[in-house]
């Protein structure tokens, strides 16, 4: 099978026959669609047990309990069994032939792509990403964005061995680590990016998302947030951008009960240097959480 559709949903059973709807309108049909269940409570196993039995496409479903986004991430990449993987989320959609764009750009691959980074729009029709072009360099998605001008939302389809040798990091008591994570490590090991200059997923915002709760989202997961700036430390290009990473580096991971993310990278003095600001830092944003409950209960 070439292709592994994978969608974490949660609660969203008001959304998935929009996905689904696109899915089997597709033009190449070479995919398997993989919905993990991050623990709805809603009538999500129902729809999609009926949608099965219509046997349009090919259809596996798994819940698990409440563990987040990048959990689910983690459980479907065991479980895929496409050579490709890619992640499309219950509010996205996707346009009619973009299994069969993704198909057709594998012949464009270079040596270290681990895959392709392709475009994004809302509902208007609106691009959501800028500087994806025919003639782009292939690199990691860091690269592309400070290098090459890449910006905006962009959909990512990897290859799945890659992705089971590079899988979140599972941290006790959190349920978010952002998705740089993934893509930095996968960067860091020279891996790269083949662009597909088409815009292939629809977007539609949703109020009830990630975004509508970023601060506290960071607050309740400083773990992951760790994880990500220690990456930075090695990955960015200037050393001021490597020192602010540190001291957020070491400002979340003071926050963190889980101490596993440490820092053994090639500039060790960024770190020391970093640890009294971040400690400081550590204590601005609990002052800070602490006076936005206050203000939210009152």
């Amino acid at each position: 099978m070439m292709l592994t559709i994978f969608t974490p949903t949660y609660n969203r059973v008001d959304l998935l026959p929009r996905l689904y709807q696109s899915l089997i309108e597709q033009t190449e049909r070479d995919f398997e669609w993989l919905i993990i269940d991050d623990g709805s409570t809603d009538k999500t196993e129902e729809y999609v047990n009926s949608i099965i039995k219509e046997k349009k496409i090919h259809i596996r479903y798994y819940w698990q309990k409440n563990s987040g986004k990048q959990s689910a991430h983690n459980n479907a990449v065991g479980l895929a069994r496409g050579e490709w993987f890619f992640c499309v989320d219950s509010d996205d959609f996707l346009e009619s032939t973009a299994v069969e764009k993704i198909k057709n750009r594998l012949g464009w691959l270079e040596r270290n792509d681990c895959g392709l980074i392709a475009g994004k729009i809302d509902t208007r029709g609106v691009p959501l990403c800028k500087g994806l072009e025919e003639n782009l360099a292939h690199r990691g998605l860091y690269s592309l964005n400070r290098l090459y001008g890449v910006q905006g939302e962009v959909s990512l389809i990897f290859k799945t061995e890659p992705l089971k040798e590079n899988l979140y990091p599972i941290i006790s008591g959190e349920r978010f680590i952002g998705e740089c994570v993934l893509y930095d490590a996968l960067e860091m090991k020279g891996y790269t990016l083949c662009p597909l200059p088409e815009n292939i997923t629809i977007c539609e915002y949703q109020s009830d998302g990630l975004s509508n709760s970023a601060y506290q989202i960071m607050m309740y997961n400083p773990g992951g947030y760790a994880y990500y700036h220690m990456q930075r430390i090695d990955l960015v290009l200037s050393v001021k951008e490597r020192i602010r990473h540190a001291v957020q580096y070491q400002a979340f991971r003071a926050l963190s009960d889980d101490k596993a993310c440490c820092y053994c990278g090639t500039h060790m003095w960024c770190s020391r240097l970093a640890y009294l600001p971040g400690m400081m830092g550590a204590i601005y944003y609990k002052m800070k959480f602490k006076h936005k409950r206050n203000g939210e209960s009152g």
